[in-house]
């Protein structure tokens, strides 16, 4: 078993982004994430909101898929968090997404 150190993200670490408010779709990508020992188990994506707005409608199309695309963001700042698990590890990456 590798350690959770062996997942690899290219530019692991706080990723932001900055959509217009015209754009009603966007995409998150973890298609850079991989398990160089492949396993236990195929890479298991989570990805969730983390967002004090209880107002905004998000909708994150498939959370349980690598990429996949989200809706609903009014204009503000929005926290997303992805986690791969591999069967044995976890490891996490935050996106911060502003929309204008």
């Amino acid at each position: 078993m590798t350690p959770p150190s062996s997942f690899q993200n290219e530019g692991c670490g706080p990723i932001i982004q900055v959509i217009e408010r015209h754009t009603t779709t966007f995409v998150l990508d973890a298609s850079a994430t991989y398990d160089p020992d492949n396993g236990p188990t195929p890479l298991v994506y989570d990805w969730s909101v983390i967002t004090d707005d209880e107002w905004a409608d998000i909708a994150i199309q498939t959370p349980n898929e690598m990429v996949t695309n989200v809706t609903g963001l009014p204009p503000g700042v929005y926290h997303f968090d992805l986690r791969v698990f591999d069967g044995g590890h976890v490891r996490s990456v935050s996106v911060w997404v502003t929309v204008q």
